[in-house]
């Protein structure tokens, strides 16, 4: 038995012994797993390896480049169209107002949110408040005052001093064109009487125009007219018994229903040229008026006004 033992043990320790020295087994294909990990790792993308940290924040260093490149390689970083047609150029995020819009203020068109057009916006409303604001001359003829620091500014054209139409130069011009007349060369000696609601601005010795009319003194048999409150039938007549004529009114956009022309025309009355006259609201006209012209005068005569032209037969 023991020799058995023994024999059994010496075979077993053999078999070991060839199969170390056989050398190494046939390949079957199979590839050990961390081999396999190795080589889909050199496969993908590093982004797609886990705990991928970038050396370099991408967004940052195209900031950077942005930042200090020319207007040209602006375009060429932040890239150009990948696809050609229509591309959606204003995103809805729950905006008041999508597209463009007129400002009733200064007339612009413009989109809001565009930085851009904001631009272009706030530049026009600068001009608007610089052509609205001028430097007031030595002793300007100030005929009445208000208890919100507003007064009104009586100028005629032909007065002496000269100063006042220079600095309201192109205010005027402006009015001419806001008021759609046809621009036309300044007459010295025309008596036209101007009246002008103005307010202190922020600039010393400046002030803002608010309000802006245009007074003449009519000629008996000099216009033909109708009643205010007439109808496009009511035929005109020549006996027009308007003494004062108003040529031009205007108000700032942004003060109406205020009261201002009412206050300009009723200081008017008072100060209309005629010595030791006041002219009463049924001898008032104004020249061929628009729309809001024609109803202004008609509420503030209570319809007792008149609407004129010139007779030129």
């Amino acid at each position: 038995m023991g020799t058995l033992s023994e024999n059994h043990s010496l075979m077993n320790n053999s078999s070991t012994d060839n199969t170390s020295d056989s050398g190494p087994e046939p390949d079957d294909g199979h590839v050990d797993e961390s081999e396999d990990q190795n080589l889909d790792d050199k496969k993908v993308y590093p982004i797609f390896q886990k705990n991928y940290r970038p050396k370099v924040n991408p967004l940052k260093s195209l900031q950077r480049a942005i930042q200090k490149s020319t207007p040209r390689k602006k375009k060429s970083l932040l890239g150009k169209k990948e696809t050609p047609g229509l591309s959606q150029m204003v995103i809805d995020a729950g905006q008041k107002r999508i597209g463009p819009i007129m400002c009733a203020d200064c007339g612009l068109l413009y989109t809001p949110g565009e930085i851009e057009d904001e631009e272009e916006h706030r530049k026009a409303h600068a001009r608007l408040d610089n052509l609205h604001t001028v430097m007031l001359w030595k002793n300007p003829n100030m005929i009445a005052n208000f208890s919100d620091g507003a007064y009104i500014v009586s100028v005629k054209k032909t007065d002496q001093n000269k100063k006042p139409l220079k600095k309201l130069r192109h205010f005027m011009e402006w009015i001419e064109s806001e008021l759609g007349i046809v621009p036309c060369v300044q007459d010295e000696n025309n008596p036209e009487h101007l009246f002008l609601y103005m307010c202190p601005a922020k600039r010393k010795n400046f002030a803002r125009i608010l309000g802006y009319a245009s007074m003449e003194v009519l000629q008996k048999g000099s216009t033909v007219g109708q009643p205010i409150n007439a109808t496009e039938d009511t035929p005109w007549t020549k006996d027009v018994p308007a003494h004062i004529g108003i040529t031009r009114i205007w108000t700032d956009a942004l003060f109406r229903r205020k009261k201002i022309a009412s206050r300009i025309v009723d200081n008017m009355r008072f100060h209309s040229g005629i010595p030791g006259y006041v002219v009463s609201k049924e001898n008032i006209g104004i020249y061929e008026p628009n729309v809001e012209g024609k109803l202004f005068l008609e509420t503030f005569t209570e319809s007792k006004g008149w609407s004129y032209t010139y007779n030129v037969s």
